[in-house]
């Protein structure tokens, strides 16, 4: 899936420089949350957020669309690949939702959490709070992407249009969400709403769908070539006109299509990235709030605060929560992440 595809018995191998493209995105998402555990002032705390934060996401949505225009030239059978996105992405929701929940009101007994989420709360407000994501900041992004799947169907239809049209069709719905992005926000619950999540993911999964097919494109020279000017274009961008919303979304799609060339320029030359871009919904899951929170305290009851301290717990977390998921699937416990017992997730 994005960081967490599903299987298929007829499924065409993995593609390593889209694992790779998941270990940058992961390590942008623990990057992010990390930067709520860890103060950095001044500058630096801009830079790291730009960082972080801007196609951190995205790119899991963009490798979701990838594959799925990828998986239709084959058989595809909507039913079955329901059932996979289902076991992959709906159970380890359940499961890490009840976890999590319960871990959270221990910590607000035992006086180690202010805040308050449970304890004092209704049974419906708790429920609001496991659905927004106010328990576990990445719990969200699961139901976001089911719901997505569930349209899948309509990727099949699609794949038959002119990739001119479909790259019109995924520019139009971006500038549409973007113009109503503030009106819709209303409508849904307060925090990280799923379906608005879904609705904000689908503008990065279409653009998933048009590199599939323009994805020839990039072989040889032409893929270091695009990457830089995708490069420069964004930093020409953040000089002079980063606060516009037109020169922000060039910044955050050239971002992640420099980011796509530098995967696929440099694929396989570092095998641990790939590995760890392999096993991302373990990370994803592992990483907060528990293991983020233990380990920032420890790092900056040492270290005290700075950038010195997040790249530590940055470093810190991903190792941590990577070691821990290898140790539940060789303890088969694995279907806490949704692995199948047959092959994992392409």
């Amino acid at each position: 899936m994005t960081p967490f595809a599903v299987t298929s018995a007829d499924a065409p191998p993995r593609l390593q420089h889209l694992d790779e493209c998941r270990a940058v995105a992961i390590s942008m998402v623990v990057g992010f949350h990390a930067l709520g555990y860890v103060t950095v002032e001044g500058a630096a705390a801009s830079i790291i957020l730009f960082f972080v934060q801007t196609i951190a996401v995205p790119v899991f949505f963009l490798v979701d669309g990838f594959l799925m225009m990828r998986r239709v030239q084959v058989n595809f059978a909507y039913g079955r690949f329901l059932r996979q996105s289902a076991r992959r992405l709906l159970v380890p929701w359940v499961i890490f939702s009840v976890l999590y929940l319960v871990a959270r009101y221990v910590f607000e007994l035992t006086g180690m959490l202010e805040t308050k989420l449970i304890i004092g709360h209704s049974l419906g407000q708790i429920a609001v709070s496991v659905y927004a994501s106010h328990i576990a900041p990445q719990m969200y992004f699961l139901l976001s992407l089911f719901a997505i799947r569930v349209f899948s169907f309509a990727i099949q239809h699609l794949s038959k249009i002119p990739t001119v049209y479909l790259a019109i069709l995924a520019a139009t719905y971006a500038a549409v969400f973007r113009i109503f992005e503030g009106a819709l926000a209303g409508i849904f619950a307060p925090g990280l709403d799923p379906i608005l999540h879904a609705l904000w993911g689908f503008q990065y999964y279409l653009f998933g769908t048009v590199l599939f097919r323009v994805d020839w494109f990039f072989s040889g020279k032409r893929i270091a070539i695009s990457g830089l000017i995708c490069v420069v274009v964004l930093g020409l961008l953040l000089v002079v006109a980063d606060d516009h919303p037109v020169a922000a979304a060039i910044i955050q799609y050239s971002f992640m299509l420099a980011t796509y060339c530098a995967a696929k320029q440099w694929s396989g030359k570092i095998s641990i990235i790939a590995a760890m871009g392999r096993d991302t919904m373990g990370i994803y899951l592992l990483h907060a709030p528990v293991i983020l929170n233990i380990t920032a305290k420890t790092v900056c009851a040492a270290l005290g605060s700075g950038v010195v301290s997040y790249v530590v717990v940055v470093f810190a977390v991903v190792m941590l929560s990577w070691i821990s998921a290898q140790l539940i699937i060789r303890a088969r416990l694995g279907f806490v992440f949704g692995n199948s017992k047959k092959k994992r997730s392409i």
